[in-house]
């Protein structure tokens, strides 16, 4: 039996308590188009699946995650493929102070049910409305994109695209969907973002 799965030119192991990529990390993974030397971060990198992708593309990637067993993975995963990236733990930007020219996020969007802690959970919760680390993440957009650099973030239909739509422009954000997936009973969105 494998010990990995080969996707999208990778070689992926799996941890039972780091979030595995499905429909949504697969159609944000289809965005990572990311010039040579660019500064690049993969915001919940989980499997570091996005960030391999831009260093494959020959950029310099910081791969963030809450979780240390994501962080751990990612280096695995980074190792495996011959591949150079750096990570750091951190909570959203709260241990990260540059700026980038590409950021991706895949933020947990799952809406709450319960109360289950678990890694996997922390991946995946996006609290009551599904929103909660999405509307934490776009006010600090700004702070940590270059001039003319672009954020890719991707979200659920069920969690409120006008109200990402009008934070976004709070934040004098110009925005733009570009890539659409409809699965199950809801609709995933990538969000490009700039100013």
């Amino acid at each position: 039996m494998k010990k990995f799965i080969e996707l999208n030119g990778l070689k992926l192991f799996k941890e039972k308590e780091v979030y595995f990529p499905r429909e949504d990390s697969l159609l944000l993974a289809e965005t990572v188009k990311v010039k040579k030397n660019s500064n690049v971060l993969d915001l919940g990198c989980g499997t570091g699946i996005i960030g391999l992708l831009a260093v494959k593309q020959k950029a310099k990637v910081l791969c963030a995650d809450v979780n240390t067993k994501a962080l751990k993975l990612t280096k695995k995963n980074a190792e495996e493929n011959n591949l150079k990236i750096k990570t750091t733990e951190s909570n959203l930007f709260s241990n990260i102070k540059e700026k980038f020219d590409f950021i991706f996020f895949n933020p947990p969007y799952v809406i709450e049910e319960g109360n289950k802690k678990d890694l996997i959970e922390t991946a995946i919760n996006g609290g009551k409305k599904g929103r909660e680390i999405i509307d934490l993440f776009i006010p600090q957009i700004k702070n940590h994109l270059t001039e003319k650099g672009n954020c890719f973030l991707l979200q659920s239909d069920l969690n409120g695209i006008k109200e990402t739509t009008k934070k976004l422009e709070k934040q004098g954000l110009k925005h733009l969907i570009i890539k659409r997936k409809r699965i199950f009973f809801e609709e995933l969105i990538v969000f490009k973002i700039w100013f």
